[in-house]
């Protein structure tokens, strides 16, 4: 099955690239020809990573090469873009979450800190200013984000060198947690577990792009 040849797909950026690095600049005007194509640059390319990588669900503008203060979710709570997010609040107490990012190809997962509930502020693809609510995976998802957008990775926030394995030995502990045999009395569980089928469309502008075998991971990436 071959992607619609309008598909506006960027290089994702990778781990050592300095174009990760600086902050971004806050959009001024929303409703212009560049922020329209921008927003569009980040959709085509998320989707089209979505079909290697399955389990992706955000993306940041500077990883494909702008810095501009725009991020997009595909959660199930919310999806579309986001842009000038900023945390107004966080509450509840940190804790460590599996992290990994498509500037590493997903190769590799790491454990950070993350608040476990945020309020964010941001304007939609129409300018209007809007306020989410998001706790649990979600918070992690959208923390995880707009640290893009401040020049910061998830490998700034390993503690612990220790907490960082390979996507395969990742892969493996969620196998072994749907079987019951990974998760620690007292713990948050490491991966959450989907009730749904395992077999899932991604769907992008009526196209479909592809049908993959769905994993429990969810990292935030």
């Amino acid at each position: 099955m071959k992607l619609n040849i309008n598909l506006m797909i960027k290089p994702v950026l990778q781990l050592g690239d300095p174009r990760l690095r600086p902050k971004s600049s806050a959009v001024t005007n929303v409703c212009t020809p560049e922020m329209k194509r921008l927003v569009r640059d980040l959709s085509d390319t998320f989707f089209n990573a979505k079909t290697k990588y399955h389990y992706c669900r955000g993306i940041a503008a500077p990883q494909i090469g702008s810095l501009k203060r725009a991020i997009l979710i595909d959660d199930s709570r919310f999806k579309g873009p986001l842009i000038n997010p900023r945390v107004i609040s966080a509450s509840g107490p940190t804790h460590e979450v599996w992290d990994s990012c498509l500037s590493f190809n997903l190769a590799f997962f790491l454990q950070v800190d993350r608040h476990n509930s945020v309020q964010i502020e941001f304007l939609n693809e129409e300018g209007i200013k809007d306020v989410l609510q998001a706790d649990g995976i979600l918070s992690e998802l959208l923390q995880h984000e707009i640290d893009h957008l401040d020049g910061i990775l998830a490998t700034d926030r390993l503690k612990d060198i220790r907490k960082i394995i390979m996507r395969e030995e990742y892969e493996k502990m969620s196998r072994h947690t749907r079987l019951g045999t990974q998760q620690s009395p007292g713990k948050r569980p490491l991966y959450k577990a989907r009730t749904l089928s395992r077999q899932r469309l991604i769907v992008h502008r009526h196209n479909v792009l592809a049908v993959v075998e769905m994993g429990d991971c969810l990292p935030s990436c």
